[in-house]
């Protein structure tokens, strides 16, 4: 299996602005230069007649091949959709959900152009994500009966129950094969799946167990087919925190790197034991190795990257601002006797030092061949909780930031 070697950087989080420097370039700070998405297109209106435009982006994927000198191009991805914080509710089942704003949207990839000379940036494609049948997928949260698993549940708007998608994903990572074919990392189960270069979905790969035999029933009945859905994973998976599922997906080799965001709930190997899961999609394999969180307050990983046999990742804490926890650590992935490991930790960068601090949410970051890191933000598509309620802000724009990478 013919890789590409992506370095995908891990993701900040912070609250702050910087100010504008002029009508493209919003901030050049510590070599460090911000740049706003310009007319993102109305993605839908909700239900109470507010429009939203395309945000939300997880994930940064540089396209080297399609880019030139002058104009880089690079792929994102949204994740499942416009919505609202958790609700806790006593009354009924699920106790714990979620308002939908746009229910029926399709996470999809996001292409966009960087133009250097101009210093903009601008999105030229979008692909939405579909099942195995070529329909759009969507971002409500699956259904499993297996009282073992917790999932949050979904409610429109005006608090009203929505049902439940057995196929539907809440995406975060993203990596890309030299011949087109596209593998999401996503939350909910968590789960990682292959897609065709069109953007329909091949196979998905799930811990054992998720799927009980009335599901697979019902997909089979659905879809004509359940033989895409390959419940190999650990099964210890299943104790993930909630929405906490996998962040970040990468290759190495003919092996493909999953990473949790946090650790597990009452993981024997401890509270800052971040499990890591090697795939190969050729034997269907899988192994685990540990990634221990290093600085004191911090509580998950963001993204990972990976160039040859090192990786980089992300640790951080849930704070933002100058006072937050935000580190680059680079490690080595070493397989000795089909038994792996993640060795030789040592720090690259402090993103907070750099001063790049000025969002809630940074999630997806690619670096370039000249030692580049650009990086895009979560703007939640523009939405903000106000007494309450869900409400569009413009001013939570989506913006490319660049900076040099220290040797």
């Amino acid at each position: 299996m013919v890789r590409i070697k992506i370095k995908i950087v891990l993701i900040i989080e912070s609250m702050f602005y910087f100010g504008c420097a002029n009508k493209n370039i919003v901030s050049s700070h510590n070599h460090v230069q911000m740049v706003r998405f310009k007319n993102m297109p109305i993605i839908g209106r909700t239900q109470s007649g507010q429009d939203i435009h395309l945000g939300g982006l997880s994930s940064l994927v540089l396209l080297p091949s399609a880019s030139t000198s002058s104009v880089l191009q690079f792929v994102s991805l949204t994740d499942r959709g416009p919505n609202g914080a958790a609700i806790k509710r006593t009354n009924k089942k699920p106790k714990t959900v979620r308002p939908f704003l746009l229910p029926k949207i399709a996470p999809s990839l996001i292409y966009f152009e960087y133009d250097q000379l101009q210093s903009s940036v601008q999105v030229t494609k979008t692909l939405r994500l579909l099942d195995p049948n070529g329909q759009l997928l969507t971002g409500l949260p699956p259904v499993s009966q297996n009282k073992n698993i917790k999932l949050e549940g979904a409610v429109d708007e005006q608090g009203h129950d929505l049902l439940g998608d057995l196929l539907g994903i809440d995406p975060e990572g993203l990596a890309i094969e030299s011949d087109g074919h596209i593998w999401v990392s996503e939350e909910y189960r968590p789960g990682l799946i292959k897609f065709s270069a069109e953007g329909k979905m091949l196979a998905m790969y799930v811990p054992k167990g998720f799927y009980l035999k009335s599901e697979l029933h019902q997909i089979e009945k659905q879809y004509g087919r359940s033989d895409f859905i390959h419940q190999i994973l650990p099964e210890k998976l299943l104790n993930r925190k909630l929405n906490r599922g996998f962040e970040g997906v990468a290759f190495a080799g003919d092996n493909i790197i999953l990473m949790l965001q946090s650790p597990m709930k009452n993981d024997v190997a401890g509270d800052k034991a971040v499990r890591f899961i090697i795939l190969n999609e050729r034997n269907k394999i899988s192994y685990e190795v540990i990634y221990n969180l290093e600085s004191v307050h911090a509580d998950k990983l963001g993204d990972l990257a990976v160039s040859g046999e090192h990786i980089l990742v992300l640790e951080q804490d849930s704070k933002v601002g100058e006072d937050s926890v935000h580190k680059i650590f680079e490690v080595n992935l070493v397989n000795q006797n089909k038994e792996w490991e993640l060795v030789g930790k040592v720090l690259r960068s402090d993103l907070v030092q750099l001063g790049i601090h000025a969002f809630e949410k940074l999630e997806g970051v690619a670096i370039s061949s000249k030692n580049e890191v650009f990086i895009v933000n979560d703007n939640d598509f523009g939405l903000k909780e106000v007494v309450g309620k869900v409400q569009v802000d413009e001013s939570r724009g989506t913006y490319l930031i660049r900076y040099k990478l220290s040797q």
